[in-house]
């Protein structure tokens, strides 16, 4: 999903998911200076390091030793090869860690991380947010799913980075001039969406009910021309039937966040509802991996 995982979701997937998941080992998380596709704390290099490299910047708020959630990620997702060759290429990985284990994190960053928990409005981990290049513009904030894999993930990622203006323009290569000019305008306005919707509160009012609602229906908008062209590239006989795959799991994923915005409660009926949305969800997936 493209926005960031509400705590009902976390709430309502606790019966799926035991806070004692098994962790995957962590590879050493570096403390000074950075490099692409390593965890490091030191954000300053980081942010150094992607301007010079023209690198998006993934900072992972993590509660790395008491967060079921957390460990589910970093076994499903960054303990896998798939993700580490794809952040190598792709990534500064910044490591916010507030475990319960004070030795986990130098004294020097526990301060800074609090303040850039503050900063960026964390709820809880796991929260991750992408930024540009200048270590500054927010390009997205993902959360956890319980379905998740690295190559999920990988899609996440790229869906919150298509908006960078490398990316845009990237994009606009293969296409017309005419198609281009519109890519470029519609690219633009749902990252203006976006931006405006980050500093409302994570509430229900009718402000943000309608930027959320304004910024989904742009962000599926850009989803559709990627579909497209990831279907155009497959040919016309793996072409049709990814199309499809991918244009159900976007309706689905719409369909979940509706449901989920009427903040059901916690009760063995809704439970149902999640985990058929999540089976459904699983299913596409599984088919469209097969691409």
């Amino acid at each position: 999903m493209s926005h960031i995982i509400r705590p009902l979701l976390r709430a309502l997937a606790g019966t799926l998911l035991l806070a004692g998941t098994a962790c995957a080992e962590t590879a050493p998380i570096v403390l000074q200076g950075a490099a692409p596709g390593r965890w490091t704390m030191d954000l300053d290099a980081a942010v150094a390091k992607a301007s010079e490299k023209q690198l998006p910047i993934l900072m992972n708020f993590t509660g790395s030793d008491w967060c079921g959630w957390c460990k589910l990620m970093q076994k499903q997702v960054f303990s896998q090869k798939e993700w580490s060759d794809y952040a190598t290429g792709h990534l500064l990985l910044v490591w916010i860690d507030s475990p319960k284990d004070p030795s986990l994190v130098p004294a020097r960053f526990v301060q800074r991380n609090e303040e850039l928990a503050r900063k960026y409005e964390i709820r809880g981990p796991p929260t991750y947010i992408i930024l540009d290049d200048d270590g500054k513009t927010v390009l997205g904030q993902l959360g956890a799913t319980p379905n998740a894999t690295a190559k999920s993930f990988i899609e996440e990622v790229e869906r919150a980075c298509r908006y960078r203006p490398k990316a845009v323009e990237e994009f606009a290569k293969a296409l017309s001039p005419a198609e281009a000019q519109a890519y470029r305008k519609l690219a633009g306005e749902t990252l203006a969406a976006r931006m405006k919707l980050q500093p409302l509160a994570d509430g229900d009012s009718p402000e943000r009910r309608a930027a959320a609602e304004s910024a989904a229906s742009l962000e599926d908008a850009v989803e559709r021309w990627h579909i497209d062209a990831e279907a155009k590239a497959l040919g016309p006989e793996k072409g049709p039937s990814y199309k499809k795959l991918r244009t159900a799991r976007l309706t689905v994923e719409r369909e979940f966040e509706t449901w989920l915005a009427t903040r059901p409660l916690r009760t063995p009926e809704n439970a149902k509802v999640f985990k058929a949305y999540q089976d459904r969800l699983k299913a596409l997936q599984a088919e469209i991996e097969k691409f």
